[in-house]
């Protein structure tokens, strides 16, 4: 729940409808409503597209639908949960060609490159710290971010990107949300809830998430050394070519 933006989860329809009659009823006790013009529901899972009885509230269907987004994040109805990064994508070049519009291509790429870092970015990386993107989402997200370095440099030579990249003291995408995740895994470790920290399981997915570089264990708990570590691996790709 966030204010009034409410998420139910469910391992079956039946229980997802139990769940509307819980709210329903506490709802009618503290004098609110369901919006049900604005509810909706999405099924994730190996049978996301097995036709579904619908969910009532007080004798209103609500629909079944393929895309909904919650708190600004577009969630898909698929075999595994993921998201649609269009709206982000969109949003991204809306900002990136406003800053061009403003102050031009031929701008000092040190302001460019800053103004894109400040205004941009955010956009494009909007809750990526909480979410696992596939491999494939991830080079889309490579792809639109190395559209705006493509203009600021004058090159679609992805080795001089990557250098110019490095030189300027800027991550790629990839890299950059390794290191987000890493930095927000550690801070949710430290929430003193335990039922919170069963269930993020950040443990697991810090140690993932440093596999994917090959950092030791042992630096887990160092979340100083995070940023080192990441910007050696980008240093020593660098050399690999």
């Amino acid at each position: 729940m966030y204010a009034d933006d409410l998420i139910l989860l469910a391992i079956s329809r039946s229980d997802l409808q139990d769940l509307v009659d819980l709210c329903r009823i506490e709802f009618n006790l503290i004098g609110m409503d369901f919006n049900v013009l604005k509810s909706a529901c999405i099924r994730v899972g190996p049978r996301f597209e097995s036709v579904v009885f619908p969910i009532t509230i007080n004798d209103q269907s609500l629909p079944w639908l393929k895309e909904i987004k919650y708190l600004g994040l577009v969630v898909v109805s698929a075999k595994k949960f993921t998201t649609n990064l269009q709206s982000f994508r969109q949003k991204f070049f809306s900002s990136l060609n406003g800053i061009f519009g403003k102050v031009g291509t031929n701008t000092s790429p040190e302001v460019l490159c800053s103004l894109v870092q400040a205004f941009c970015l955010p956009v494009l990386l909007y809750a990526a710290e909480a979410l696992n993107y596939s491999e494939r989402l991830l080079c889309s997200l490579e792809k639109s971010y190395s559209q705006a370095f493509f203009k600021i440099f004058k090159t679609f030579d992805k080795q001089v990107i990557r250098s110019c990249q490095f030189f300027m003291g800027i991550l790629p995408i990839k890299l950059l949300i390794s290191q987000r995740k890493l930095n927000y895994l550690s801070k949710l470790r430290i929430i003193n809830v335990p039922l919170f920290y069963v269930l993020c399981r950040n443990d697991e997915e810090r140690i993932g998430e440093c596999s994917k570089y090959c950092f030791p264990t042992s630096e887990l708990m160092c979340s100083t050394r995070w940023n080192k570590l990441i910007w050696d691996f980008f240093a020593l790709s660098m050399t690999d070519g």
